[in-house]
């Protein structure tokens, strides 16, 4: 089993990698949806769903 540390070294390392592709916000949505997924408040979850879908998904968006 790959311990904490190292998933966080290889996250890193990947981070990285896709910031010299120029492709970063696709680490960062992904990681974004990951901590979607642990909300449990129905208010938390709304305004954190409004939040990613204005920074990655929406027409002109920042890290589109």
């Amino acid at each position: 089993m790959v311990d904490e540390g190292m998933k966080k070294t290889g996250l890193h390392a990947f981070t990285e990698f896709l910031k010299s592709e120029y492709s970063e916000e696709n680490i960062k949505f992904w990681l974004a949806c990951q901590d979607y997924k642990k909300l449990t408040c129905q208010t938390e979850m709304t305004c954190e769903a409004n939040r990613i879908y204005s920074e990655y998904v929406q027409t002109e968006a920042p890290s589109q």
